[in-house]
């Protein structure tokens, strides 16, 4: 799906998707860490009716992996922190768009 160039799934369901995923990463943490980073990569921050939801929804996502970040064996917590550096860049680039 996210090899293809533009991504066939609309941005909505990339935002459904990723507010699904990022709900619970305890479970099938590495899966999920996966997609989530390659949604978050794929996402179009020019689109500017999103930018508030895409906000939302990765505020979600951050609270949710504050929680289970503790819980992480030592194996998964890498692929934790580069998505973590993934979403907190998208995160600074998204708020500086509507301040």
């Amino acid at each position: 799906i996210f090899s293809t160039s533009p991504c066939p799934l609309s941005q909505g369901v990339l935002l459904s998707l990723l507010q699904q995923l990022g709900s619970n990463l305890g479970e099938d943490t590495l899966l999920k860490v996966s997609w989530v980073q390659k949604i978050l990569l794929t996402l179009d921050t020019t689109l500017d009716y999103l930018v508030p939801h895409m906000i939302d929804i990765c505020e979600l996502v951050q609270t949710n992996m504050r929680q289970v970040y503790p819980t992480l064996p030592s194996s998964e917590s890498q692929g934790f922190q580069i998505l973590e550096h993934v979403l907190n860049s998208l995160m600074h680039s998204l708020k500086s768009k509507v301040h």
